[in-house]
């Protein structure tokens, strides 16, 4: 509050405070306080306001980022002071009102008009690819029948919106005892139980057939998800589809990511891919849906290209 009110060129103006801790009509910096924290969404529209400041004190990340997704469909623009600074150095982007360091966040996801415009692009866009890359698709079913023994296709769950269920598809990469190979080498190798453990993926995967590593460096073996896209499954962009037993490890950031469709490609695979840890991957999700437009899509999809063209972060 002082600091809005010694910078009014920042653009604006505190009409009321919202706290848990302080009576309603009490002035804090002569800035009355309007009701409880809970009250923010009557309180915004009671006095017009399209821009919050969220200064808490004592939250732990998850419950900021909870507080977020509760409250935030109800302004234009939020920007939070994080009591610990660390919170802002990863998935948010960066902001500063002349020496408040914090991040905004915007919810454009709630907005019906562009979620309409978001999937008219998935449905002409996953059609019209399917179309094109039909020749190699034979091409890849071919190759991959003369490499190893088993389906062309595999499938596999992840969670969708809502958490419901759903076979994600895909070219088969691995052997058909994928399954025995990692318990055996895990069970084994310590070192390599740990970088599963991090990332959920090895670099240097046994499992992995000839075919199916070429297959993953340049991610043609994702490209059979264009299917579920046009069954509404996935989106080209969005967060990652992560796999049911990874909910427990989401530390709480399912119930955020989960509310949205899950993508073929999105942010994290544009911004590192296999490199990043799986707790990166969570919180890149996060950042996504906060800050989502329709041109962030476009950016990701361009980043896409290259990134797949040269293989960046693939294993």
């Amino acid at each position: 509050v002082h600091t809005m009110r010694r910078w009014p060129e920042l653009g604006l103006r505190p009409v009321g405070v919202l706290s848990d801790h302080h009576p309603e009509g009490e002035m804090l910096g002569e800035v009355p306080v309007v009701g409880r924290i809970e009250d923010a969404p009557q309180a915004g529209l009671r006095l017009g306001v399209r821009h919050a400041i969220v200064a808490l004190s004592g939250q732990s990340h998850r419950e900021v980022l909870e507080l977020l997704e509760r409250y935030s469909r109800y302004f234009r623009q939020l920007f939070v002071l994080p009591e610990n600074p660390g919170m802002i150095a990863f998935w948010s982007t960066a902001r500063s009102f002349e020496g408040l360091l914090g991040y905004g966040v915007q919810h454009s996801y709630w907005n019906l008009r562009a979620r309409m415009l978001k999937r008219a692009m998935d449905i002409v866009g996953a059609s019209i690819l399917l179309l094109l890359l039909s020749p190699l698709f034979a091409v890849v079913a071919l190759l991959i029948k003369l490499d190893s023994p088993g389906p062309v296709f595999y499938r596999q769950m992840r969670m969708g919106r809502g958490g419901r269920c759903f076979p994600l598809l895909k070219f088969r990469t691995m052997y058909q005892d994928a399954d025995r190979r990692l318990q055996e080498l895990l069970r084994e190798n310590p070192e390599l139980r740990e970088e599963y453990e991090l990332f959920h993926k090895l670099r240097n995967d046994p499992r992995v057939t000839r075919v199916g590593r070429y297959l993953r460096r340049f991610s043609i073996d994702e490209l059979p998800q264009l299917w579920n896209v046009l069954r509404g499954d996935l989106s080209l962009v969005g967060p990652r589809a992560y796999m049911p037993e990874e909910r427990h490890e989401m530390d709480g950031m399912d119930r955020i990511i989960l509310q949205k469709r899950p993508g073929v490609t999105g942010l994290w695979q544009v911004s590192g891919r296999n490199g990043l840890t799986f707790e990166d991957r969570v919180r890149m999700d996060v950042h996504y849906i906060h800050n989502w437009t329709p041109w962030l899509d476009l950016y990701i999809l361009a980043r896409t290209v290259p990134v797949v063209l040269t293989g960046e972060g693939a294993c």
